[in-house]
């Protein structure tokens, strides 16, 4: 990962400072860590109320929620991006695909969103029952909100572009979703 971040971003970035590495070494595993325990508490709950002999019928809409919900992060935050720059950024690596220097770079306590999901879909394959299913419904969804994008992203640059901007809230450097990254 240091060799990347040398290679690509050392540039726009000055080197993490010790606060940074420790999140990303610390604080963000534990994010990771209630992702999967959330959704498996979940559904484990279910299964423990309900008896069904299909037990996924009752942990699909589990799933469904728990990716919508990491989507739809990853979503607003391209939306404040775009209206903040006119771009969403999802053209930079550094947003896109280079996820975990993304989470040293800028990111605090919270791993990004496409981290998250990554991480999930990496545990829900190893799962012998259903898996397979729940991975499928993964990739459904990412499609759909891929297509949701591609969609409405031209709305969302003519908003940019007559001067709407994200409320202050969701633009601050205290943000999660600071748009210093198109530095």
């Amino acid at each position: 990962m240091w060799k990347h971040y040398y290679a690509h971003y050392s540039k726009r970035y000055p080197k993490p400072t010790e606060e940074k590495i420790e999140n990303f070494q610390v604080w963000q595993p534990l994010e990771y860590e209630a992702d999967i325990l959330g959704i498996f508490n979940a559904i484990n709950s279910v299964r423990e109320y309900q008896a069904v002999k299909d037990q996924f019928e009752l942990s699909l809409p589990i799933w469904i929620g728990a990716f919508s919900f990491l989507y739809s992060i990853e979503y607003f935050e391209r939306l404040v991006r775009m209206l903040e720059t006119g771009r969403s950024g999802i053209e930079d690596p550094l947003l896109s695909r280079d996820l975990e220097v993304q989470n040293v770079l800028i990111r605090k306590t919270h791993p990004s969103p496409l981290g998250r999901l990554l991480v999930i879909s990496n545990k829900i394959k190893s799962d012998p029952l259903h898996g397979q299913l729940a991975f499928g419904c993964l990739q459904l969804l990412g499609e759909l909100f891929n297509e949701f994008w591609e969609v409405n992203a031209e709305m969302f640059a003519r908003a940019s572009a007559h001067g709407m901007r994200p409320h202050i809230k969701w633009n601050s450097q205290m943000s999660e979703i600071y748009c210093s990254v198109f530095k």
